[in-house]
C-alpha cells in the first residue's frame, strides 16, 4: 500500500466541493457493494464481509463509512435552510440506518454502531435542536432491551457479559480480554523491545496484527510506547477539528468532523477492548493494524480532511 502516501497528496489539491457533488454516487455504489457482500460473498468463520476479486479482496464497510460522512455533509449543508429540523434528522436517520442495517446483517456490529456514532457526532455539530437530539437519544436507551432480546446474537451477547466478568469463560470468550491484558500488563514501563515480547513470540496474542495489536504495542514497547501512539493520535484529531472548524461552510466542517469521529471511535473502542475497558468487537487500529481496505480508506479520508484548507479562502 505504498500508492496511499501519494494518493493523500494528489487528494490535497482537490476541492472538497467535488466530493460533496459525488457523494450521492459514491453511497448509492457502497450500498450496491454491500448488498452484493451478503449475497455473493463467501462466508469466512460465519460472517460475510469481504469482496473477492481474483487474489484482491476488499471490505465494502470500509467504503461505506466515508460514503456515509460525505452523503450526511452533502444532505444537511443543502437542507439545512430548506427543510425543517425534525425532517433533516429523520432523512439523516434513514441515510445512516440503511448501510448500518445491512452491515449487521453481515454480521459485523461493531461496525454498525460506528455508523451510528459518526451519524450522532455529526448531528450534534449541524446545529440540530437539542430536544431533537435528546430525544432521539431517549428512544436508543429504550430500544436498548429489545435489541438484546431480538438483534444480537448469541456470540455477541457472550462478548458483552465476557467483559464484565472475562473470568467467566477464561479459555474460550474471555480468553481474548484476559491475554491482551496480561501482554499490556507484562510490559511495564519500557516494554520487552521489539519483536521480543513473550505473549508474542508464543502467539498467545490472538489476532496480534489486526484487532489486538495494541496489545503487542503495550508488551514490546511498555506504557511509554503506548502512550506516544496515544498521543500521536490526539495530535491528528487536534489538528483535524482546527481544520473543520475553520472551514467557512457547513458541508466542510462535517467533512472534518465525521472523519475525525470516524478514526477517533476506532482508536477509542480498539485501546478499550485491548485494555479491558470495552467488549471485544472486530474494530481496528487506524493506520497501525493490518488491513488494505481501512488503511487505503483512512488515508483517502486524511486526504480529503487536508482539502478543506482550500476551501478556506
Amino acid at each position: 500500500m505504498l500508492f496511499s502516501i501519494p494518493l493523500v497528496i494528489v487528494l490535497r489539491f482537490i476541492d472538497y466541493r467535488f466530493w460533496l457533488r459525488v457523494a450521492p454516487y459514491l453511497y448509492g455504489i457502497s450500498l450496491i457493494l454491500l448488498i452484493s457482500t451478503l449475497i455473493l460473498s463467501p462466508s469466512i468463520k460465519g460472517a460475510k464481509r469481504w469482496i473477492y476479486i481474483g487474489d484482491f479482496s476488499f471490505q465494502p464497510s470500509e467504503l461505506a463509512k466515508l460514503a456515509l460522512i460525505l452523503e450526511l455533509a452533502r444532505f444537511i449543508g443543502y437542507k439545512k435552510s430548506r427543510w425543517k429540523e425534525f425532517f433533516i434528522l429523520i432523512m439523516s436517520l434513514g441515510l445512516t440506518v440503511i448501510p448500518s442495517g445491512l452491515i449487521a446483517m453481515q454480521p459485523d456490529l461493531g461496525t454498525g454502531v460506528v455508523f451510528i456514532f459518526i451519524f450522532v457526532v455529526i448531528i450534534f455539530i449541524s446545529g440540530i435542536s437539542l430536544k431533537y437530539i435528546l430525544g432521539l437519544a431517549g428512544l436508543g436507551i429504550i430500544s436498548i432491551p429489545i435489541a438484546w432480546n431480538f438483534l444480537l446474537r448469541d456470540y455477541q451477547k457472550e462478548r458483552i457479559l465476557t467483559f464484565i466478568d472475562p473470568s467467566k469463560d477464561p479459555l474460550g470468550a474471555g480468553y481474548h480480554i484476559i491475554q491482551s491484558k496480561l501482554a499490556i500488563g507484562a510490559g511495564e514501563l519500557f516494554g520487552y523491545g521489539f519483536l521480543n515480547g513473550p505473549q508474542n513470540r508464543l502467539k498467545f496474542i490472538p489476532e496480534q496484527h489486526t484487532d489486538f495489536i495494541f496489545s503487542l504495542i503495550g508488551e514490546e514497547f511498555g506504557f511509554i510506547g503506548a502512550l506516544v501512539v496515544i498521543i500521536l493520535f490526539m495530535v491528528l484529531f487536534l489538528t483535524g477539528l482546527s481544520i473543520a472548524f475553520k472551514s467557512e461552510s457547513i458541508g466542510g466542517t462535517i467533512i472534518g468532523i465525521g472523519i475525525i469521529s470516524m478514526l477517533c471511535i476506532h482508536v477509542f473502542v480498539n485501546i478499550g477492548m485491548t485494555v479491558g475497558l470495552l467488549p471485544v468487537t472486530g474494530i481496528s487500529l487506524p493506520f497501525i493494524s493490518y488491513g488494505r481496505s481501512g488503511l487505503l480508506t483512512n488515508m483517502i479520508a486524511i486526504g480529503i480532511l487536508s482539502s478543506l484548507r482550500r476551501g478556506e479562502v
